[in-house]
């Protein structure tokens, strides 16, 4: 069976969570922030190739964590759609 290809909807919060992690790592050194970058992209593309490969963890959400930084990736599969919901920090709190 062929997994449904669906498009990406990267919600205003979580493009404000990538923007504030590369900013925060950029501050510290440019190479670090690409490989963030890097480690993202590739974690994104699991999803999409894998989408529901990843922990249910409340109703119809679901965590990708990234391996070498201490993110997740919140989404939810919708029809023809993964909406990317956060790319939250793991020592953040976060109420639902």
């Amino acid at each position: 069976m062929q997994n449904m290809l669906r498009k990406f909807v990267v919600k205003p919060s979580a493009s404000n969570d990538i923007d504030m992690a590369m900013a925060y790592y950029f501050s510290i050194n440019a190479d670090l922030a690409q490989a963030f970058l890097q480690s993202l992209d590739r974690h994104l593309d699991f999803i999409k190739r894998y989408p529901k490969g990843s922990q249910l963890i409340y109703r119809e959400t679901r965590i990708k964590f990234l391996s070498d930084f201490p993110y997740g990736i919140h989404y939810e599969l919708r029809d023809d759609q993964i909406l990317i919901w956060s790319v939250w920090h793991m020592g953040k709190s976060i109420a639902y």
